[in-house]
């Protein structure tokens, strides 16, 4: 699609990512849009310390399968590193009122499954819809001094159906899609971001993301630790 002079910016455009952080205690939040299904290594900076997630690109999103014959460049440089899951979604975070991408752990999926399946008499809903979609209730608990000492659990009782109200829906015309914020980065990208990362030596310099044109791979990690 072409566009005219008088709106061009002459450069890559990139979006900042919000991430909800799950708080102690009760978390609410709306699921807009669709699940991004993902697989992320996390690649250990030598010189600082410092790990990033970045995509596998070998992952199909549209297939939610593995292609191994997709050349990836960090497999090429750490064939011992495993990928990890890495689904998401954007939500309504009630506690900001702001959209926020959801990093999900696959207990929070399933309980948002297993509610959604629930409702309407066991017809099951769509929980991201506007109008019959669920008002999630999610309780994070401390079960030990560890920091992955963490249970999470979808309140299913807690947990209603309820039409987006007029500023809901605003902000979901505002947002910019899920799949926009994390495009698929090339080969290219990709080692050029791994080859940015890893060339850092100063720690302040690792608090944001690689620079390059696949820096929406490595997510802004202090939004992500707890």
């Amino acid at each position: 699609m072409a566009i005219s002079f008088g709106s061009a910016k002459g450069t890559a455009q990139t979006s900042a990512v919000t991430y909800m952080k799950l708080a102690t205690g009760r978390n609410v939040f709306r699921i807009i849009g669709g699940l991004l299904p993902r697989y992320c290594y996390w690649v250990k900076n030598p010189n600082t310390g410092k790990e990033v997630p970045f995509e596998c690109i070998q992952f199909n999103r549209e297939l939610e399968k593995f292609i191994n014959s997709t050349p990836d460049p960090i497999k090429d440089r750490f064939p011992e590193l495993r990928c990890k899951w890495s689904y998401a979604c954007q939500v309504i975070n009630r506690a900001t009122g702001k959209v926020e991408v959801l990093q999900l752990k696959k207990d929070i999926l399933e309980g948002i499954m297993a509610t959604a399946s629930q409702m309407k008499d066991g017809e099951g809903v769509d929980p991201s819809d506007p109008n019959e979609g669920i008002e999630f209730v999610v309780e994070r608990k401390k079960t030990g001094p560890n920091t992955f000492d963490v249970s999470y659990t979808v309140l299913q009782l807690a947990s209603k159906q309820k039409p987006l109200s007029e500023e809901d829906r605003k902000l979901v015309a505002e947002a910019t899609p899920i799949d926009d914020l994390f495009p698929v980065p090339t080969y290219k990208e990709q080692a050029e971001a791994l080859d940015a990362f890893l060339s850092r030596t100063n720690t302040a310099q690792d608090s944001g993301t690689p620079s390059s044109a696949a820096a929406s791979t490595a997510e802004a990690v202090s939004d992500l630790e707890d």
